[in-house]
C-alpha cells in the first residue's frame, strides 16, 4: 500500500524522505495557490497551472536524482561565498596574466573561434552569447558564484585597467571578455583549489556540474 501523504501532490511521485529547506518552501508556496483534486493515484492530489508548480517538479527531480549524484561525485552542497573574494584575490597574479596575455586561456581561444564562425556582431549579441552559455558556466558555484566572481573581478580590475588592456583581448568587448573568459577562468581556479586537481580535470568537473550549480546555488534575488 502506498502512503499518499508521502507523495508529491502535483506529480504523485514519492517525495524524498528529507526535504531541503528550498524544496519545502517551493512546495509550501505552490500548495497555497493550488486547489484540491483528489484522484485514485493520490487522494491528497492538488491541481494548479504549470507556472505555479513547475519549480516544485524541477526541484523534486533535482533532489531525487541530481543531488545524490553530486554528493557521490564530491561536489559541495555548501559553499562559503564570503570567502570567494579573498580566494580570488590570492589568485590575482594568474588572472592578471590572462588579462595581459589572453591567448593562454582556452576560454579566450574558444571565444575567438566563435567570433570567426559567426562574426563579431552576432557573437556579442544575446543570441550569440546564449550559444556559448553552457561552456562558460562556473560549474557547481552556480549563479550565486557567478555574481560574486563578477563583483570580485570588477574590484580587482577597474574599468580603467580593463580599458588599457582592451587591445590585448580585441576584438572582444570588455563585457564579453569578463563574462566569457575571466569569470570561467576564476571559477576554474576555485574548483582546482576545492578538488585539488589539475586544470583539465577541474574543467571536466566544471562542465559536468553546471546544471547542479544552477539549481543548488541560484541567484538569491531570483
Amino acid at each position: 500500500n502506498v502512503d499518499h501523504s508521502k507523495l508529491c501532490p502535483f506529480c504523485d511521485q514519492p517525495l524524498p524522505e528529507q526535504l531541503s529547506p528550498e524544496f519545502h518552501d517551493l512546495l509550501r508556496n505552490a500548495i497555497k495557490r493550488a486547489v484540491n483534486r483528489p484522484r485514485p493515484s493520490n487522494r491528497f492530489g492538488l491541481k494548479a497551472s504549470l507556472p505555479i508548480y513547475i519549480g516544485v517538479c524541477e526541484r523534486h527531480r533535482f533532489e531525487e536524482k541530481l543531488l545524490p549524484q553530486a554528493i557521490k561525485a564530491g561536489w559541495p552542497t555548501t559553499i562559503d561565498f564570503n570567502a570567494v573574494p579573498r580566494r580570488l584575490l590570492d589568485q590575482r597574479k594568474l588572472l592578471k596574466d590572462i588579462l595581459q596575455n589572453p591567448s593562454t586561456s582556452s576560454f579566450f581561444r574558444d571565444s575567438l573561434e566563435h567570433v570567426q564562425a559567426v562574426g563579431l556582431r552576432v557573437a556579442e549579441s544575446a543570441m550569440g552569447q546564449y550559444a556559448t552559455f553552457e561552456r562558460i558556466q562556473p560549474g557547481y558555484y552556480g549563479e550565486r558564484g557567478s555574481i560574486v566572481i563578477h563583483q570580485t573581478l570588477f574590484t580587482m580590475f577597474s574599468p580603467e585597467v580593463m580599458l588599457a588592456a582592451q587591445p590585448n583581448f580585441a576584438p572582444l568587448s570588455q563585457h564579453t571578455f569578463t563574462h566569457a573568459v575571466l569569470v570561467p577562468e576564476a571559477a576554474l581556479l576555485l574548483i582546482q583549489q576545492d578538488q585539488r586537481t589539475p586544470r583539465e580535470a577541474a574543467l571536466k568537473t566544471m562542465r559536468a556540474s553546471s546544471r547542479f550549480g544552477a539549481l543548488m546555488f541560484p541567484d538569491d534575488d531570483d
